[in-house]
């Protein structure tokens, strides 16, 4: 086995892996799972490993090669990009369904903020209460 190509990117990783396999050398992403565990420690561990068998190492390094310069890219009129429902712009996104979950998660962090802190609170003023009704003396 022989390493063909390193990422510090998961994503990267894979697409060359599977950019391999569909040219039909057999390929495999070695410590995938190891680095995702700690990526800060992702040039540690060597990042992520594209590994190839021996005898494919040569069609590899040609393919990814090609990769890399843009030979294998996918020209633009082969992709298909449906039109927006609302404003019928091709290929692009609706934001706002991402606004709305935005802003419920936020909501609900707030109110757990929230929350968490009238909890606090009690919690300081009945133990604030037991020293005092412990000490003899009548909260004020």
């Amino acid at each position: 086995m022989r390493r063909a190509y390193w990422s510090a990117d998961f994503a990267e990783a894979h697409v060359v892996e599977a950019m391999l396999r569909a040219h039909g050398v057999q390929a495999w992403v070695f410590d995938a799972l190891l680095v995702r565990q700690d990526w800060f420690k992702t040039l540690m561990f060597g990042g992520y490993r594209v590994m190839v068998p021996d005898e494919d190492a040569s069609r590899a390094a040609d393919l990814i090669g090609e990769y890399r310069a843009g030979v294998l890219a996918v020209a633009d009129d082969a992709v298909e990009r449906p039109a927006c429902p609302h404003c019928a712009t091709p290929g692009r996104e609706d934001a706002e369904p991402r606004r709305i979950v935005f802003v419920v998660f936020i909501a609900l962090h707030v109110l757990i903020l929230a929350w968490a802190m009238y909890r606090l609170i009690r919690w300081l003023l009945r133990r604030r209460r037991r020293k005092l009704a412990a000490a003899g003396a009548t909260p004020a």
